[in-house]
């Protein structure tokens, strides 16, 4: 919660059209119902905001300074700070920020290998630019993994049940909700998936880091591994592809799946040195599963370069 000051900041999408419900406008609705007025576009205003500072509402717990101060002494003195804030504004207030080194963009594992393609792209599509193909197909993804996510630690009784229930929440892809929840159920059920499910198992585990990439880049990355087993031998990285139609047995990893997992691999290694990490893929039509060797990584790590 903000307690001196707010900055509100984004970018406007390429026609200029905010959506009604944007931060700009909730915030905006919500000062001008309080009774004051926001700056125009005609320039920036800084260190006026002391009217409204000395309307803050303390939390529960913070009402009281360590002398005993009441709740009107403190917003008082808040009102006080924020207009003691009152200076000419910097030059670099006018000035365009310097642009970012890819480097330093926390890039998804999955996302490296589309930036090598669109170095200058380096944000994802925003919806009202997408076509209505990806976004059902990204949203069928979601669901597909928020569902194997959320049943793998109930009864086998209640998948089917439950997973309706969820689906409810999922209307644009009522056409397909048999097919998905066909789908993860077979999949939940296959005997030599277990291990992805059993105790030892987590699911949508957080990782981050930096890796020195073969063309000398130290990429930060940050993302999600779908399916994390410890194993006592090894620790199992499993990554759900939602593909409709999943390749075959001998057909070739492509390339940007291999690098995704390497760059998984790599981060759980240094993580857990002196352990082995081994890295599959799971295709949920099928299902169809299938461990990437060692070999098959480093082949497509080395093609970086």
């Amino acid at each position: 919660r903000a307690r001196d000051r707010l900055y509100v900041t984004g970018f406007l999408p390429a026609n200029r059209n905010l959506p009604e419900s944007c931060w700009y406008s909730l915030i905006e609705e919500g000062i001008q119902r309080d009774g004051h007025a926001l700056p125009d576009e005609s320039g920036w205003q800084i260190g006026d905001a002391s009217i409204v500072g000395g309307r803050i509402a303390l939390d529960e717990g913070e009402d009281e300074g360590e002398d005993g101060d009441d709740v009107e002494h403190s917003e008082t003195s808040n009102a006080q700070d924020i207009s003691a804030t009152n200076a000419p504004l910097r030059l670099w207030v006018h000035q365009l920020a310097k642009k970012e080194s890819v480097s330093n963009l926390p890039l998804g594992p999955s996302d490296y290998f589309q930036q090598r393609r669109l170095p200058n792209d380096l944000l994802p599509k925003r919806s009202g630019e997408a076509s209505t193909q990806d976004i059902t197909a990204r949203q069928r993804g979601t669901v597909i993994h928020l569902l194997l996510e959320g049943l793998a630690g109930l009864e086998v009784a209640h998948y089917e049940t439950t997973a309706r229930e969820f689906l409810t929440h999922y209307p644009d892809l009522e056409a397909e909700h048999n097919q998905i929840i066909a789908e993860v159920m077979k999949l939940l059920a296959k005997p030599d998936l277990q291990m992805l499910f059993g105790p030892q198992s987590r699911a949508e585990v957080p990782i981050g880091g930096r890796l020195l990439m073969p063309g000398g880049d130290n990429q930060l990355f940050s993302g999600r591994i779908d399916r994390y087993v410890d194993l006592p031998e090894a620790i199992l990285i499993a990554d759900y592809k939602t593909t409709r139609h999943p390749p075959s047995a001998d057909d070739p990893i492509d390339a940007d799946i291999a690098i995704q997992l390497e760059i998984y691999r790599k981060l759980v290694s240094a993580a857990y040195p002196g352990k082995e990490v081994r890295c599959a893929i799971v295709w949920t039509a099928g299902p169809q599963y299938r461990l990437v060797t060692p070999e098959e990584l480093d082949e497509a790590w080395q093609k970086l370069k």
